[in-house]
């Protein structure tokens, strides 16, 4: 929970590196290539980072009002935590100096749940490739076995992990993703 909070932080922290300072954003980009939606977790920077990139996008400032304004024209101002949420983002920025820091640290956040999907998606295509597997020996053990032999016969389960889904499996993997990576 503290390494999720803390990139809120770094999110909330960026966001008003870019929209305080022109230079923030600029070197946003040139380090980066761009700032997109997808960088940020928490959907209200989400949000912003996508009024932010129409603002820019159309030649606009881009500041605390200009963002407010966006989202407001797109119906996305509460999503984004509302205006006073907007403005409030500048105390997230203790030292505009650390900009770069905190926009390296919000890559690594992105690239981190990046691999967390990766992984999540990887152990749910083997699970049901296993499973797939045992419902294809089931339908053999039917079809090869006389009737008499099948009395009492269950459907083979899940041997690998019976009782636990294939989300757990995969939240337990990749909260050990998330610790070798802190």
């Amino acid at each position: 929970m503290v390494a999720a909070t803390a990139m809120k932080r770094t999110e909330a922290a960026v966001l008003a590196a870019v929209m305080l300072n022109e230079q923030a954003a600029a070197t946003f980009v040139e380090e980066f290539g761009y700032i997109a939606p997808e960088f940020f977790d928490d959907a209200r920077h989400a949000a912003i980072a996508g009024a932010i990139l129409r603002v820019s996008h159309q030649g606009a400032p881009v500041d605390y009002e200009t963002v407010a304004r966006d989202l407001h024209e797109h119906g996305q101002l509460q999503t984004a935590g509302g205006a006073l949420y907007i403005c409030g983002l500048s105390k997230s920025l203790p030292n505009s100096s650390h900009a770069l820091e905190y926009f390296r640290e919000l890559r690594e956040g992105k690239e981190k749940r990046d691999i967390a999907r990766v992984c999540e998606d990887a152990v749910k295509a083997a699970l049901e490739a296993v499973r797939e597997q045992l419902r294809i020996l089931d339908s053999l053990i039917d079809d090869l076995c006389p009737p008499d032999a099948m009395q009492g016969h269950q459907p083979i389960t899940d041997p690998i992990i019976p009782s636990v889904p294939a989300e757990e499996v995969a939240r337990l993997i990749l909260d050990g993703v998330r610790e070798g990576k802190q």
